[in-house]
């Protein structure tokens, strides 16, 4: 037998360990930080996302550039922290381009001015401001509107150019000056701390604090959002709540950014957890000293179905744990929730009413039967007139007045109280008004004798064929066909036949004449006194002389009819028995519906219309004397062996 060798072994799984090391590398999500370097880079194809004049890139291309790849990762992790998604929208900054630039905005180095001259002079000039701070006009050469604002900037340029243009100074001036911005400088500001895409990023120059953080990404959900600082140049810093605005929407004071602003997001200062019965369930976090009440109140307060305890978990700080007491559990009201700090690591929620039934059921015959809303005091009239529709005087032809039941639970035994109530004596006032109990059942009885029963079909040869409503009781199929006008010269007497609805015998449609019986069976009668029921249907067939022979013989069809023939007169006539058929097993059956057998000293009569059933025989198996005798030996070996063995034992 061949022996793997360790070295064979190795040269073997080499390749496949490669393989599946370069597949599973290939799989490695791989986090691109975003840097400067990238952020600044020019390639030969990004002209245009860089101004050719001061260098900066261009606001728009620097949104464009920043890799989104991680932050929509992370959003599958943001749904249950309040706040966070606010500020993953990235794609509303186009609102930036509708912003007109305030008259306090101080101008720099990348901002374009657009000079518009009319009146007895027609200019229109757009200016960058370079590097150095300066603007270059043919005319006037450098001007440094740096540092001005936009008001003082527009009084400043218009004194330089009323130098040149004389009709801009005069007290009666027949030009006039106009400033107005163009493409705007970025400013720079770094944003550090618990972010999902840290860095220094080129922002709008009129970004605050929440814009600047929707540009970036937003913040990670181990960032706070109640304790973010705005460094500035100076080393002042400002400290912003954004739980106010996102909750109140009231914008915070001096979030405005500036360039080299520094935006530090610090690690969260806790985590709460509310849920259940409250409108805003989610991960929350609170500030020292905030209680229940106030995360209540962040979380939209308690929803219509919430009751008055609240369910408090709580892990100890670690200076209060014992090796046995880690935890805490506590219930406290919703009144005294203003009393209850919470700290770090809370699950606070809002338990839910407990559920109870609270109805009565209306059943039977009443315009609008089902469950309705019970409540003290309620009485059966009241329920009456929720449902029961008895104001429709025709609708209450329909109502059995005489009983109504009342089904009542009894909790001392496992069956029900029945309370029987005479409607016509509580409609008319002549009895006292009942009072329900929760979980009461009313059934109301419909009076049967209102509905309109069935009628009786009758088809064939009649006089007067159709649908015949009963108007007696056990009125009899004698009297239909009275009233059906008699039957026609060509009618079989004995070929009426009846059939009735049933959902337990389904009579073979093949054999039946008209389509509106084919879910009926059929009742076999001799006597016209028989009475019919509602939805019989009634055929007279007509006289036909003949007979039909069916079964096991050579020429089964239709005879002739031969007044005083017998039945072996028919079988004879059409072939004779087959070699399969039963003689002793031949019956007639009769248009009525009777059947009667062939017997040797009895053949029953042949009428018109009648059908001739030969049956076939049962094939039995031939006696097997082999077969028998082979049984039997087995089963005397059998009785041998067992008492042989018992008289074994006996010794």
């Amino acid at each position: 037998m061949f022996k793997f060798s360790k070295l064979t072994l190795f040269c073997f799984l080499t390749p496949y360990y490669f393989l599946n090391a370069q597949s599973s590398y290939n799989n490695i999500p791989i986090k691109k930080d975003i840097e400067m370097e990238s952020v600044f880079k020019k390639n030969s194809g990004d002209e245009e996302r860089f101004d050719n004049l001061t260098g900066k890139p261009n606001l728009i291309s620097l949104a464009s550039n920043i890799d989104r790849t991680n932050e929509r990762d992370s959003l599958r992790f943001l749904s249950g922290h309040f706040g966070y998604n606010f500020f993953n929208r990235s794609d509303t900054l186009a609102f930036f381009e509708n912003i007109p630039a305030p008259g306090s905005y101080v101008l720099g180095p990348g901002d374009e001015l657009i000079i518009t001259i009319w009146g007895e002079n027609q200019i229109r000039k757009s200016y960058t401001i370079m590097r150095d701070g300066n603007i270059y006009d043919d005319k006037l050469g450098l001007l440094s509107p740096t540092g001005l604002t936009i008001n003082e900037a527009k009084k400043y340029l218009k004194d330089q150019f009323a130098r040149f243009y004389s009709t801009l100074g005069s007290s009666r001036p027949t030009s006039f000056f106009s400033l107005s911005m163009g493409e705007l400088k970025s400013i720079n500001v770094s944003f550090v701390g618990e972010l999902l895409n840290p860095g220094v990023y080129a922002i709008h120059p009129f970004s605050n604090l929440i814009s600047g953080l929707i540009q970036i990404g937003g913040v990670d959900t181990t960032g706070t959002l109640r304790k973010i600082e705005i460094i500035h140049e100076n080393n002042k810093s400002t400290t912003v709540d954004l739980y106010q605005y996102l909750i109140e929407g009231k914008k915070p004071n001096k979030i405005e950014l500036k360039d080299q602003d520094i935006v530090k997001v610090s690690v969260r200062n806790s985590t709460v957890k509310i849920d259940s019965a409250i409108m805003r369930p989610g991960i929350y976090e609170s500030l020292e000293g905030e209680t229940v009440k106030d995360l209540i109140g962040y979380a939209g307060g308690p929803i219509y179905s919430a009751s008055s305890n609240i369910s408090i978990n709580r892990v100890l700080p670690r200076n209060e744990r014992t090796e046995s007491i880690k935890e805490q559990n506590f219930y406290v009201d919703i009144e005294n929730s203003a009393n209850i700090k919470v700290i770090d690591g809370d699950v606070v929620v809002l338990l839910e009413m407990l559920d109870s039934e609270n109805f009565v059921d209306l059943i039977g015959q009443v315009k609008r039967p089902g469950k309705y809303n019970f409540y003290e005091k309620m009485t059966l009239k009241n329920l009456l007139d929720l449902g029961s529709g008895f104001d429709d005087t025709t609708f209450l032809r329909s109502v059995y007045m005489d009983r109504a039941e009342i089904i009542r639970r009894n909790s001392s035994t496992k069956y029900e109280n029945v309370i029987e109530v005479n409607l016509f004596e509580l409609l008319q006032n002549k009895a006292n008004d009942i009072p329900l109990n929760n979980l009461d059942r009313i059934v109301i009885h419909e009076n049967i004798n209102f509905f309109n029963n069935k009628n009786i079909k009758i088809l064939g040869e009649v006089n007067v064929p159709g649908s015949y409503p009963i108007t007696k009781r056990n009125e009899t199929l004698q009297s239909f066909i009275q009233r059906a006008g008699g039957l026609t010269d060509d009618a079989l007497f004995e070929g009426i036949q009846i059939f009735r609805e049933s959902d337990i015998i389904q009579n073979n449609s093949d054999l039946l004449e008209y389509s509106e019986i084919k879910s009926k069976f059929q009742v076999a009668w001799e006597n016209d006194e028989i009475p019919l029921f509602p939805g019989d249907s009634v055929i007279i067939k007509k006289s036909s002389r003949t007979i039909n022979v069916q079964g096991e013989v050579y020429n089964p069809g239709i005879v002739e009819l031969k007044n005083l023939r017998g039945i072996n007169y028919y079988v004879k006539t059409a072939g004779g028995f087959t070699q399969n058929a039963d003689r002793r097993d031949v019956i007639i059956i009769y248009p009525n519906g009777i059947i009667k057998p062939n017997r040797l000293f009895f053949s029953p009569k042949v009428i018109d219309g009648s059908t001739i059933v030969v049956k076939n025989k049962e094939i039995s198996e031939p006696f097997n004397i082999t077969q028998f005798a082979t049984n039997w030996t087995s089963i005397i070996s059998s009785v041998i062996t067992a008492v042989i063995l018992s008289k074994q034992l006996e010794n």
